[in-house]
């Protein structure tokens, strides 16, 4: 029983956030500046999150010309080991038209992660 809990708690805590292992940047075509209107709104929890962006560290809605990107906080994008810079820049990739199946991503090494800390 312990095995199957330890396994089970591994499998939520991989699936519920991201972290330094799946830090992703978009292709350098997308990987620049938002020139649209954009908006950044920092939620504190799940729950503020976006219908289908539950569980994520966050998430764009473009339209058109312009985008919406709910981002959780800094302080709990690292506590995560994640980078809020590189989350935010994958975000704007969105915005700029990167799909999300996240073709052409560009990871990030786990130690290359901690310069941005």
């Amino acid at each position: 029983m312990i095995k199957l809990t330890t396994v089970l708690l591994a499998l939520s805590i991989g699936t519920a956030h991201a972290g330094p292992f799946d830090a992703v940047l978009p292709p350098a075509e997308f990987d620049r500046p938002y020139k649209g209107r954009l908006t950044i709104k920092i939620v504190p929890d799940d729950k503020d999150m976006p219908a289908g962006c539950e569980h994520m560290v966050g998430c764009a809605t473009p339209n058109g010309t312009s985008c919406v990107i709910h981002l959780r906080n800094d302080a709990w994008i690292r506590s995560e080991r994640g980078a809020p810079e590189i989350v935010l820049r994958h975000e704007i990739g969105h915005c700029n038209g990167w799909g999300k199946d996240h073709a052409g991503a560009r990871r990030i090494p786990p130690l290359e992660i901690e310069k941005y800390y």
